[in-house]
């Protein structure tokens, strides 16, 4: 496990050690919420996930190209916050 991280909602963060930030976005459609986990590799357009519930994985590629996941660990909608864990993964992109 590279760390944790608790996104609160219209607050970025940039990941240590990994050129990328992640965010959250809470959103409501028809009176059903749902949770946007945003990741955003630096001088890459960011990539928007849907994420149903604890336990989601969302795997991206850094700048370099280098391979991680982030997992999700809890979702709190009253105080609009996302854990996530981010590990490296064991393979590169090759893009």
């Amino acid at each position: 496990m590279l760390a944790s991280y608790t996104l609160e909602e219209n607050h970025p963060v940039t990941l240590r050690g990994i050129p990328a930030a992640l965010s959250v976005e809470f959103n409501s459609v028809g009176g059903a919420g749902f949770v946007t986990l945003v990741v955003a590799p630096f001088g890459m357009p960011a990539v928007p996930h849907a994420v149903l519930a604890p336990g989601a994985n969302v795997p991206f590629h850094s700048t370099g190209g280098e391979a991680f996941n982030a997992q999700v660990l809890s979702i709190d909608a009253t105080a609009h916050t996302l854990v996530v864990r981010v590990d490296r993964l064991n393979h590169r992109s090759v893009d």
